[in-house]
């Protein structure tokens, strides 16, 4: 009976779900035509994993807070070129600087990973063709920058 217990103690932890701030329907459909608008780029953060998915775990663009992912979601920030700094706050700080260009996509992968009382991340940059891949199977969060 312990031992039952503790697997569905241990499955809710890895595989519960966090609830965030969902976009409506009719952005994460938008945002998923990939388009490039004028004079700007375009940044995208996904978590396309159900690992830690009860873990909220907040994300800044350029030390301003955005929002809080969750499993199989992801954030769209259309920014002005120049660099960037994205950061995820989970047990540990992630950060990656991106140096945008004009017309361009960005995709950064939120990765979690177990650490001593909550998950970590690590953000890394993906090619285009795996984050669009990603992001059409991943819902589009309310971010303070959207």
């Amino acid at each position: 009976m312990k031992k039952l217990f503790l697997m569905i103690l241990f499955s809710l932890i890895l595989f519960g779900c966090a609830s965030v701030p969902m976009a409506p329907l009719e952005a994460d459909s938008h945002a998923k035509l990939f388009f490039k608008p004028q004079n700007k780029a375009v940044i995208y953060l996904f978590r396309d994993t159900v690992f830690g998915g009860e873990s909220a775990l907040a994300v800044y663009l350029d030390n301003k807070y955005a929002g809080h992912t969750a499993a199989n979601t992801y954030c769209m920030w259309i920014v002005s070129p120049g660099e960037h700094t994205i950061r995820s706050q989970a047990e540990d700080v992630s950060i990656l600087r991106i140096n945008t260009v004009v017309g361009k996509q960005y995709f950064v992968r939120q990765e979690l990973s177990l650490g001593w009382a909550m998950a970590r991340s690590t953000l890394q940059e993906v090619s285009d063709e795996e984050g669009k891949a990603a992001i059409l199977h991943c819902k589009l969060i309310l971010t303070d920058q959207n």
